[in-house]
Formats: C-alpha cells, sequence, structure tokens
C-alpha cells in the first residue's frame, strides 16, 4: 500500500498531462494563433511522432545506466526528470509570442510525458512479486488510462468555460493543467522513493 497508491496516483495523474496536451493543442493553435488544421497537424504531428519514440528510448537508456550505477529507484527519479523536462515547454507555452514559438515549446512538453509513460510501466514490472505481476499490470493501465481520459480534457474545458471564461485562453487553461498535474505527480513519486527501493530489494530476495 506505501508503494502502490502514491505510486498509481503519481503515474494516474501525470497520464492526464498527455491526454490535456493531445485533446487540445489542435484547438488552441487554431483559437489563439490563427493555425489552419492542416498547419497544426503538420507541425505537432511531427513532433509528437519524433518525440514519442525519443522519450521512451531515453527513459529506457536512462534507467538501465542508473541501474548499473546500482540505484534501485532509478524508474522513479527518471520520472521525476521526465517532469522536470515537461515543465519548462508548458509554462512559457502560453506566454509564446507566435505560433512557431508556441511549437518549439512542444517539443520538451512532449519527450517528458513519453518518458514518464516509459518510466511507470518499468516500475510496476520490477516492484511487483511475479505471482501477482499479471494483475497489477492488468491494473495499472486501466487505472491511468480512465484517470487521464475522463480528467485531462475535461479539466481543461472546465478552466477555459467556467475560470478565464474566455476561449482564447484556452493555452492558459492547457498550462495551468499540466502544471498541477505534473506537481502532483512529482509529490506521489517523491514520496515512493524510499518505499519503492525497499519493495525492490525484497522483490529481488
Amino acid at each position: 500500500r506505501r508503494i502502490y497508491v502514491p505510486l498509481f496516483l503519481g503515474m494516474s495523474v501525470n497520464t492526464i498531462v498527455g491526454y490535456a496536451l493531445f485533446s487540445w493543442i489542435p484547438t488552441s493553435f487554431a483559437r489563439v494563433h490563427g493555425w489552419t488544421m492542416g498547419d497544426i497537424g503538420l507541425g505537432y504531428g511531427l513532433i509528437i511522432l519524433a518525440t514519442g519514440p525519443l522519450g521512451v528510448f531515453l527513459a529506457g537508456s536512462l534507467i538501465d545506466k542508473l541501474h548499473r550505477a546500482g540505484q534501485q529507484n532509478a524508474e522513479l527519479k527518471v520520472a521525476l526528470l521526465s517532469i522536470a523536462i515537461c515543465l519548462p515547454g508548458v509554462i512559457y507555452f502560453p506566454l509564446a509570442s507566435s505560433g512557431q514559438a508556441a511549437l518549439v515549446a512542444m517539443i520538451p512538453a512532449s519527450i517528458g510525458p513519453a518518458m514518464t509513460t516509459a518510466s511507470g510501466s518499468i516500475a510496476v514490472i520490477n516492484v511487483t512479486p511475479n505471482q501477482i505481476q499479471g494483475q497489477t499490470m492488468a491494473l495499472y493501465p486501466l487505472t491511468i488510462s480512465l484517470l487521464g481520459l475522463s480528467l485531462g480534457p475535461t479539466a481543461v474545458a472546465l478552466l477555459t468555460d467556467y475560470v478565464f471564461k474566455d476561449p482564447a485562453m484556452i493555452d492558459w487553461s492547457i498550462s495551468c493543467v499540466v502544471i498541477a498535474s505534473s506537481l502532483f505527480s512529482a509529490i506521489m513519486l517523491w514520496r515512493c522513493l524510499q518505499p519503492f527501493t525497499e519493495a525492490v530489494r525484497e522483490t529481488v530476495n
């Protein structure tokens, strides 16, 4: 319980980041910067196409390197790093003076969630005893998908309609949701570092 509650919460809430971005970035570029859907699809699509595999590869490589250095909570440290990579992009996103600048901000904002997704799956596998790995790995994607899908797009819409009350402020709504989700996720994962290390040792032994 000391492991799975903060681990699942941290990873699930971080999934909100990806769904919030995927759901509303095209609309944001159309409303704020006047881009056509064709331009958005090409620009943002290429970024997702490149940063998704890159983020997964970076996460796996860093986890392997930290494991070789004796870091048994490497997965969580890489997940925390991925949050730090994502935040500058989403903080700058609503401040960008042009669509091109906002698109550049999406590069770190997209690499981070990809790294977190890879780190989370590896973390759950490594910390779970063999006897219940199948059940746990079935529950994990279900949990993160339900929370991310339900809260990510909805939170952005609610902020835009009822807090900012301006459709053109959707970029600020995206930024607020992603920042809040990332910070909560970081707190949960930080709290999980020590119990995760102890559980991995028990699993290995």
